[in-house]
């Protein structure tokens, strides 16, 4: 049975749960080559630089590393580097160059990859679909991703997917069913942790289980908090908003959210708290 119609705010506050971070950073082995060193040296240059918000730096760092990956055909560091040119191509806005990497690492041209790093294109094509609205390649690519993944590493991510895609379509059960996949998954990871809580919470909530979804969204903040994650502490403050068990609480989550957007600058989302509080009851009870 699918939940309740979700106001439109919360539906676009959803659209922002499950933010990931894709980007793989090369291992280390005992013993490198001089251009297997280079090649590692330039694929963590590319990822402080991308850290750093030099998205171009790192586009070169990541091709660098490529060529000489391909030179001594190395799989592995093949597909991390087309990987984080994809994921770099999807930050300088031209998905169609992201999609024609991650083509290169499913298509594989002769060299065997891993099938979790498929499955890893599968994801970031996935995301790639939802950044252009289209659920039902979303869909599909994030079933590939499962398929390939099995239960690899990145299998909690992928059902975090899942869940997410399943309250875009409406179908909270499905969501809260894929969200505790998620946090079964998440192990030590603290912010997979949380990702799987929020959209946990952002379920029961659809479902009408506000007490549940409070206390989920309270686990989410305290690890988002610990972590200093300013974006996802926004989040759970927002969903934190719908979920409270009054209208006195609910002002204070969403005074909360408004204090944390206005200090990360977050214009767009003062004014859509700015809006959530002005269309609450009035409570004289509230401080």
């Amino acid at each position: 049975m699918n939940g309740p119609c979700l106001p439109a705010t919360m539906r676009a506050l959803l659209m922002a749960v499950l933010c990931m971070a894709l980007l793989a950073a090369c291992g280390t082995q005992k013993v490198l080559s001089p251009s297997q060193a280079q090649a590692v040296a330039l694929n963590r240059q590319g990822m402080d630089s991308f850290a750093a918000g030099d998205t171009v730096r790192a586009l070169h760092a990541f091709e660098a590393a490529l060529q000489l990956e391909r030179a001594v055909e190395n799989e592995e560091g093949i597909a991390l580097n087309l990987l984080n040119l994809a994921q770099c191509y999807q930050r300088l806005g031209k998905p169609e160059l992201a999609a024609a990497m991650l083509d290169r690492l499913l298509d594989g041209g002769g060299v065997v990859f891993s099938p979790q790093r498929r499955a890893e294109a599968a994801l970031q094509h996935a995301l790639l679909a939802l950044q252009r609205n289209d659920a039902g390649a979303a869909d599909k690519w994030q079933r590939e991703g499962a398929a390939l993944c099995g239960d690899c590493a990145l299998a909690g991510k992928l059902n975090g997917l899942a869940a997410r895609l399943a309250l875009q379509r409406g179908n909270a059960e499905d969501a809260l069913k894929s969200a505790g996949e998620a946090l079964a998954k998440s192990g030590d990871d603290a912010v997979e942790k949380a990702n799987a809580l929020r959209l946990q919470g952002a379920a029961q909530l659809a479902l009408g289980q506000k007490a549940a979804a409070e206390a989920a969204l309270l686990q989410a903040l305290a690890l988002d908090k610990e972590g200093g994650l300013p974006d996802k502490v926004l989040q759970d403050l927002q969903l934190l908003g719908h979920a409270g068990s009054d209208v006195a609480a609910q002002r204070r989550y969403w005074r909360r959210a408004l204090a944390v957007a206005q200090a990360a600058g977050k214009t767009a989302a003062v004014k859509d708290i700015e809006a959530a509080l002005g269309a609450l009851p009035q409570d004289q009870t509230s401080q």
